[in-house]
């Protein structure tokens, strides 16, 4: 049985334009080299020129220069020590891809901008107060009485139901009533977050190291 490169009825062998592109040189000419890898690696010996000689047309449609594609084909593969990721920024990396390659290492230039990045974003952004496992804090408006706590936005109203009613079992609700002061809701800010088993160690230290008159409840 004979293995050769598969291609799609509908594809177009349209690669980066050696010419026309703003690509680095060395993303064109590695556009070449990985074709020109996978082809070896694939085909059968008795397919292998065939694909070769497909390369050189697909590439000669895409405006890579005769020269070029011979300096590739001429070039030996070699076995570099380490490969190197960085951003390209003209006029620098290749300085830094010139004095890497003294010691053997290959340097791939990163792009920080590409088409993926400005039209995808699969993560889904959630307001900071909605979130919960995290440490809160929400000072008196007329003392130093911090309330320092857990899960701000869930807390925030049952602190706000609970000042309502008189609930002296809420520390923040005794302390408005006792002391005939309102908490200052804009003020409230999220101080970390936290993971399940740090929950008790960061309201303790948010207690004890960050408000000297601090109260919390669990």
């Amino acid at each position: 049985m004979y293995i050769t490169i598969y291609r799609k009825p509908t594809h177009t062998d349209r690669y980066l334009n050696y010419t026309e592109s703003r690509h680095h040189h060395r993303v064109l000419t590695g556009t070449i080299e990985c074709l020109k890898h996978r082809a070896k690696s694939i085909c059968h010996q008795e397919l292998l020129n065939n694909e070769m000689n497909h390369l050189v047309s697909i590439f000669k449609k895409n405006s890579f220069q005769k020269k070029v594609l011979t300096k590739i084909n001429k070039r030996k593969e070699k076995i570099e020590n380490s490969i190197w990721i960085i951003p390209y920024i003209k006029g620098i990396s290749e300085k830094i891809e010139r004095k890497c390659r003294q010691f053997n290492i290959i340097v791939i230039f990163k792009y920080k901008n590409n088409i993926r990045k400005s039209l995808m974003n699969v993560k889904t952004k959630h307001d900071i107060n909605e979130r919960v496992g995290v440490v809160y804090r929400i000072p008196c408006s007329q003392c130093n009485y911090c309330y320092t706590g857990r899960t701000l936005s869930t807390r925030i109203k049952e602190h706000k139901y609970a000042i309502t009613t008189g609930n002296m079992n809420n520390a923040l609700a005794r302390h408005a009533w006792e002391a005939g002061h309102i908490p200052k809701w804009s003020d409230s800010k999220v101080l970390a977050f936290e993971q399940e088993h740090q929950k008790k160690d960061h309201i303790g230290n948010y207690s004890n190291q960050v408000y000297t008159t601090t109260y919390s409840e669990s």
